[in-house]
């Protein structure tokens, strides 16, 4: 695996900033806001390694199904366990910085993990299933692209909410992808973008409010599970999605980012917004220097501004990390365990860097876990166990950096 340093924010994003990502300064503009926040990139102007500037910027398609009656009723949904997830702090199903045979079916849940299902097995009545196809974004033999910036995809609705939202990546032919084929979908973060539009924990995002993140264990995210509540799209807004792909095969490839979203415009739906918490601040880069052995990633935390119901929570981490643990005011409120190579995929392939090592697969997620108040304080940690799982290795053979990040939806 190569390196990566995950860009998260921007020190003074403008309230017109849909009209700057249209116009025909799009990578001056950007660098200038950008600028000093990209780790190893050195800021958006430069990402992309010898490419200079931002290339890459796909389009985008949209389909959608359902849209079943029943608005107004949610009782009856299985929607599976709620609260904290049991606490396995990082079951190994495959066995990473193992060798071996690739599974060739997925492997049975630990018991008492809740892992939030696909958006079609669970729609709500009264949404729709939109799917977006962002791209497509060409990656050379053995290469990758790195924090680049698709500055306005295609947002799935307007005047609308999204209620649940998973992202997958596909190649030319139309298929999913992972790393059993040398694919992957390292981070995603998608923001929306428009005029009154903020980020909960990061107040100089002027005009932009992050809105969901996925790494390649690929996790959906449903707000809506019990109440009616959904992320508010404006008539106005658009989106931007931040991305790092990898090719790990010898061959060109073109990937796609593959969106699908659950969407409603009924009247009854309550706003929510995404605290975004991060071990290195909340604020800006998420990368964290990579060490061995057992130790825990944390940050102060943040004071609650808002007060509302825990909707969902997950965790993401890097290999070599074990769990992410959200705490309230110095308790624990919901445990995201990660889970190594339970389902097909995520085993590197014979021609890939690492034949037979498995990767996570899974990050367990806390549904309608209670409430916050304003001027409670949440933080999270991270803990890594790299005797368990190993850290994953760049293509130059030093360790990768790790993360510890958790994404907790609130509803008001």
């Amino acid at each position: 695996m190569r390196s990566f340093s995950l860009l998260l924010t921007t020190t003074r994003l403008v309230a017109a900033a849909p009209q700057l990502f249209g116009g025909s300064g799009l990578s001056g503009g950007l660098s200038s806001l950008f600028g000093g926040l990209g780790g190893s990139s050195g800021g958006l102007g430069s990402l992309g390694g010898s490419s200079g500037g931002l290339g890459g910027l796909g389009g985008s398609s949209s389909s959608s199904s359902g849209g079943g009656g029943g608005g107004d009723d949610m009782a009856g949904m299985d929607m599976g366990s709620s609260g904290s997830s049991g606490g396995m702090d990082g079951m190994d199903m495959g066995g990473s910085g193992s060798s071996g045979a690739a599974p060739t079916t997925d492997g049975p849940l630990p018991e008492g993990a809740f892992i939030e299902k696909s958006l079609e097995t669970t729609k709500v009545p009264g949404t729709q299933i939109v799917e977006m196809k962002y791209g497509p974004y060409s990656i050379g033999p053995m290469g990758m692209l790195e924090n680049r910036i698709d500055a306005n995809v295609k947002v799935p609705c307007t005047n609308c909410f999204i209620t649940g939202i998973q992202a997958d990546l596909y190649d030319d032919s139309g298929k999913s992808v992972n790393i059993d084929q040398g694919a992957w979908l390292h981070h995603m973060v998608l923001s929306l973008m428009g005029l009154g539009n903020k980020d909960l924990v990061c107040p100089v995002m002027i005009g932009t409010q992050r809105i969901f993140a996925s790494g390649n264990e690929r996790t959906p995210v449903r707000i809506n599970g019990k109440y009616k509540y959904g992320i508010k799209v404006g008539a106005g807004d658009s989106m931007m999605l931040l991305y790092d792909l990898v090719n790990d095969l010898d061959k060109k490839r073109n990937y796609y980012i593959v969106m699908k979203y659950e969407t409603t415009t009924d009247r009854e739906y309550k706003a929510v917004s995404m605290a975004w918490l991060d071990v290195t601040g909340n604020c800006g880069t998420s990368s964290v220097k990579p060490r061995n052995g057992q130790y825990d990633l944390q940050n102060s935390g943040w004071t609650s501004s808002v007060s509302g119901r825990l909707l969902s929570a997950t965790g993401h981490v890097h290999d070599g990390g074990k769990v992410v643990k959200l705490y309230k005011n110095g308790e624990v409120i919901c445990t995201s365990d990660q889970i190594y190579g339970r389902r097909v995929g995520y085993t590197e392939g014979q021609d890939a860097m690492n034949p037979g090592l498995t990767h996570i697969s899974d990050t367990t997620s806390c549904i309608d876990f209670g409430d916050v108040r304003s001027g409670d304080k949440l933080k999270i940690v991270a803990t890594y166990d790299t005797e368990a799982h190993a850290l994953n290795k760049m293509m130059d053979g030093e360790e990768q950096e790790i993360m510890g990040i958790s994404q907790v939806y609130i509803g008001s």
